[in-house]
């Protein structure tokens, strides 16, 4: 009898509690925090979804003191390709991804080469990255350098910006104030007048004929920059000018540095002193690039 009372309540007391659990079942809440996708969507319904996690990295390679430089970055420890090809001229590093909502470790090393030996810098987060719904999480960084190309103190960290899905991409740190009526020479898009206006600074895609047109001066000189084969991207003191074949005008009196960089063949580097350009009104510069193997 004693036997049969302990099972009786041992039952009710199993019972109870899995009355008290639900059974094993999470509650709507728990789901929605633990739940994960059994499989990954089709890449094609992937990428109609909107992106929610924009990165922005500028100021890494130029002609002179950072030729070379790179950056790495990581995801949950995961290396991360850019948007575009890299070369070592490289100036803006971009990533645009499509994550589920969550927090997420992100970190950049900025490679620093040229030397006896490889300096390496990290770039990081003062907080957690957030992807929220509805929401895109922008980090930008706009690396600030020395002579040597090493990154100054208290310059290694992004910063977070949380928007709207369908609000512009800030290419730079959004700035307020600006005049009821921009000057000519203004970089900036200005957005209607509202309280708090915010002004998007864009990247403009450059315009040859008009640098030309901006840079002739007297004492210019006028290069004619021809490649073989055709089709390669100019850049004259690390300002892109166009696609071989190309002209520019620069000032005779100083030296300047010309970077041919070209998908499938090796970068070339020509430097011009101001001996090369003294007395001249047009310089023309053939170069036959060699083929990356």
């Amino acid at each position: 009898m004693h036997q049969r009372m302990t099972s009786f309540l041992s039952f009710l007391l199993i019972s109870g509690l899995l009355v008290a659990c639900g059974g094993g079942r999470l509650s709507t809440r728990d789901a929605s925090q633990r739940l994960k996708p059994v499989e990954s969507l089709p890449e094609r319904e992937q990428s109609q979804m909107p992106i929610n996690l924009s990165i922005h990295i500028a100021q890494v390679a130029n002609a002179t003191s950072s030729y070379g430089n790179f950056i790495e970055l990581f995801i949950n420890g995961k290396a991360i390709a850019p948007e575009d090809a890299e070369n070592n001229l490289k100036s803006s590093y971009r990533y645009n991804l499509r994550l589920q909502p969550g927090v997420y470790d992100v970190l950049a090393k900025y490679h620093v080469v040229g030397f006896w030996k490889e300096r390496v810098f990290e770039i990081s987060t003062d907080e957690p990255v957030k992807i929220l719904p509805g929401q895109r999480t922008d980090l930008t960084v706009k690396l600030e350098k020395d002579s040597r190309g090493f990154l100054q103190q208290n310059q290694n960290q992004f910063t977070i910006r949380y928007a709207a899905i369908d609000e512009p991409v800030y290419l730079q740190t959004p700035v307020t104030a600006v005049p009821a009526t921009p000057s000519r020479k203004a970089s900036a898009k200005i957005e209607s007048a509202q309280p708090a206006e915010i002004v998007e600074v864009r990247e403009k895609a450059p315009n040859p004929a008009t640098e030309i047109q901006q840079s002739a001066q007297i004492g210019g000189v006028t290069l004619q920059i021809n490649t073989m084969p055709i089709g390669a991207d100019i850049y004259v003191d690390d300002r892109f000018v166009g696609q071989s074949p190309v002209r520019a005008v620069v000032n005779g009196g100083e030296g300047h540095v010309i970077q041919i960089a070209r998908s499938g063949y090796r970068e070339h580097l020509k430097v011009l002193d101001a001996g090369d350009l003294s007395g001249k009104t047009d310089l023309q510069i053939i170069v036959r690039l060699e083929k990356d193997e």
